[in-house]
This record gives C-alpha cells, sequence and structure tokens, in this order.
C-alpha cells in the first residue's frame, strides 16, 4: 500500500513565520521595557533642586549627568561625588551620595551616567541605579 504524502502550501508556512516573527518581537519589546529601572520615573528639575533641595526629600526622580568629582570616600556609607547636569541655563553641578553596593562600579571623572536617585535627609541625592551612557 501506498502511503499519502503531506503537501504543505508555502504562503500558509511565510505566514506561520511572519506571525511567530511578529509575536516573539513584541514579546521582546513588553520585556525590555518593563524591565527598565528607569520607566515611569520623573526627570529630576535641576535647576529648581538647586534653589531648594530639601523639597525633592524623599521622592524618587532621575538625571543623566557627567562626573565632575570624586569629593569623598567615607567607609560604611559609600563616595560622595558631584555630577555635572546640562540644564536650559548651562551645566550645574549637584551632590550626589553613591552608595557601597556601587563599589563595583568604577565612577571615574568625565564619565557620562544616567542615574535613578532618592532625595533623602537635607535633600541631598543618592543614587540608586546607575547606567553608562553615551
Amino acid at each position: 500500500m501506498r502511503r499519502g504524502s503531506i503537501k504543505i502550501n508555502p504562503s500558509l508556512t511565510a505566514l506561520a513565520i511572519v506571525i511567530f516573527l511578529s509575536v516573539s518581537s513584541l514579546g521582546y519589546f513588553i520585556f525590555a521595557r518593563s524591565s527598565d529601572p528607569f520607566k515611569g520615573i520623573e526627570k529630576l528639575d535641576v535647576i529648581s533642586y538647586v534653589d531648594s533641595a530639601k523639597t525633592f526629600q524623599g521622592g524618587v526622580f532621575w538625571i543623566e549627568g557627567t562626573v565632575d568629582e570624586v569629593l569623598k570616600v567615607k567607609n560604611g556609607y559609600g563616595k560622595l561625588v558631584s555630577i555635572a547636569v546640562s540644564t536650559s541655563q548651562g551645566v550645574n553641578v549637584i551632590p550626589l551620595l553613591v552608595p557601597l553596593s556601587f563599589n563595583s562600579f568604577n565612577l571615574q571623572k568625565g564619565q557620562n551616567l544616567k542615574i535613578k536617585v532618592r532625595g533623602i535627609d537635607g535633600g541631598l541625592l543618592k543614587a540608586e541605579n546607575i547606567e553608562k551612557s553615551s
């Protein structure tokens, strides 16, 4: 007895591949966006922060700037650095506390960073997430 052969329509195969690639791309896009630590966080208004840092206490923001100087390293606390941030009024330099949890992150003068920050006591900003930016 002879077996019948199954014929696959090439247009259905192409359609299946397109659907698979579309669903895969959509899944990747959703996953990549959901893992973004800066998603849904407001950019810090640096000019307002310079005018009144204490009003930002307790808030979570993000900044993008350049490491200006590593000001002080204090055992048990981390590093105090200055970050130069471009604003509509020029460049403002603001202080940032980088906790010990970022010791493996080598901060260097002139390095461009995107940083998730939280306002702590007295309006000082504390890094919660740091990424290198271009």
